[in-house]
């Protein structure tokens, strides 16, 4: 839980930044994680980990488009979180 909170405090502004500029846009996990590694040295799981923590608190909303090709598309955060 330590190594989450520390990885949440380091990258969790760098997704919210990657997540305003995609807009309403779709994208893929492949993305999201180039984006932060070529920020912060993290594993590559982790920048998807944080999009989830900041679904659930409600900081950003997404849905998935299609899990096996980690396809994803942002909402406007009005829409409601399901």
């Amino acid at each position: 839980m330590r190594d989450l909170t520390r990885v949440y405090d380091n990258i969790a502004g760098c997704v919210l930044e990657f997540c305003s500029g995609v807009s309403l846009d779709t994208f893929h996990a492949k993305d999201l994680v180039q984006y932060v590694q070529e920020r912060y040295p993290v594993a590559p799981n982790s920048p998807c980990r944080i999009l989830q923590i900041l679904k659930k608190e409600g900081k950003i909303n997404y849905e998935v488009l299609s899990r096996s090709q980690s396809l994803y598309r942002m909402l406007s955060k009005e829409k409601e979180v399901e």
